[in-house]
């Protein structure tokens, strides 16, 4: 699968466009043809190489090359041994498992994908699963 992922930390021109394998769902994971991925500053602070707090800057854990993307927008194709067959085929937003949404197939466990319909717009919805999936927590 075509992919975009950083071998080395640094700003964007440190992001290369490569051809990888494509993840399988494991246990209750889908596996996701992703339409759009999201933009979120903790995918900008893992290329980067460090994570901000108010605290200090301190060592992201990343481990190298990287496929950057926490949340994408796409269609379910397939489902891990526990995954919810029910999303196969559905146009869904996602929080990822092991990230990845800047590559054509991503996985993300169950309890974070939600159905979609199809009349919405990919780009926008990839905007918001990590605030879908705060605010639910904070309810």
């Amino acid at each position: 699968m075509k992919a975009i992922q950083f071998s080395r930390f640094g700003g964007p021109e440190v992001l290369e466009y490569v051809d990888v394998p494509a993840p399988a769902p494991v246990n209750d994971e889908v596996l996701i043809e992703v339409t759009a991925a999201g933009v979120n500053y903790v995918d900008i602070r893992e290329r980067l190489g460090v994570y901000h707090s108010s605290a200090a800057h301190v060592d992201s854990g990343v481990t190298l090359p990287r496929i950057s993307g926490l949340q994408a927008v796409g269609i379910v194709q397939e489902a891990g041994p526990q995954g919810d067959r029910s999303l196969i085929g559905r146009k869904v937003m996602a929080l990822l498992t092991r990230a990845g949404g800047y590559a054509q197939f991503a996985t993300a466990l169950s309890k974070l994908v939600i159905p979609l319909p199809s009349s919405v717009n990919d780009a926008e919805m990839a905007a918001l699963p990590a605030f879908w999936f705060t605010a639910e927590a904070a309810a």
